[in-house]
């Protein structure tokens, strides 16, 4: 499957993602596919460049249905897991109206519930494309009050594709300014904010590996 089906990415939404990272926050990759698809699913965020973080499916190989009962509560209880560990949701995007009412479920804010598709803006949520969002992200809100310590921007040798040869720099105040000035620059400069991401890729690549710990910041 892996080598047919290609799923295209919302344009715009790893950098979305990387911008998040840039400010400290860490982000989780929440989905109700089946297990089976972990592999799968690691590889398709590793080749487009989106910040490393725990990626959490369902544990069996059976699918979730796409109603509340089932996706949606799955969702709520590995969010009240994080919340119970002492990790504060700041943020949560998603597609459908399951992923809404999971995320008010669990007290994020509707305006912080950013929602692509068709059904952004139901229920109190806010309806973005990620190319429009993106730059709101750098000059809206506020770097994370914990700051996820990334020394690393690989994924790490258990994912395909990825190898243990990138040094460990850690990625101080200058550095994590550098970042956000060249993700700003790039986003004021081109409409193509992903392929402009390149360079700041690989300038930061071996920079920020996530490290999930209690008490930081997190968008879902």
């Amino acid at each position: 499957l892996g080598d047919v089906y290609k799923r295209q990415m919302q344009r715009g939404a790893s950098t979305c993602a990387r911008l998040w990272a840039a400010k400290g926050y860490q982000c989780v990759y929440l989905s109700g596919r089946q297990g089976s698809f972990q592999q799968i699913s690691n590889n398709w965020l590793m080749s487009h460049a989106f910040p490393p973080g725990p990626v959490h499916l369902t544990r069996t190989g059976v699918p979730t249905m796409p109603v509340y009962a089932s996706v949606g509560v799955f969702k709520v209880e590995y969010m009240e897991e994080l919340k119970n560990k002492g990790c504060e949701i700041y943020a949560a995007y998603g597609n459908t109206l399951t992923d809404i009412k999971a995320y008010d479920a669990v007290g994020i804010p509707k305006e912080r519930t950013w929602i692509v598709g068709p059904h952004g803006g139901e229920d109190g949520s806010v309806k973005i494309d990620y190319e429009s969002h993106n730059y709101s992200v750098l000059t809206d809100h506020p770097d994370a009050e914990v700051e996820i310590p990334y020394t690393s921007m690989s994924w790490g040798p258990v994912f395909l594709g990825e190898d243990d040869t990138f040094y460990e720099r850690k990625l101080d105040g200058a550095s994590r300014h550098r970042l956000k000035k060249n993700l700003r620059q790039s986003l004021r400069t081109s409409a193509e904010h992903d392929e402009d991401f390149e360079e700041v890729q690989q300038e930061q690549k071996g920079t920020a590996e996530a490290e999930m710990g209690r008490g930081g910041d997190y968008v879902v």
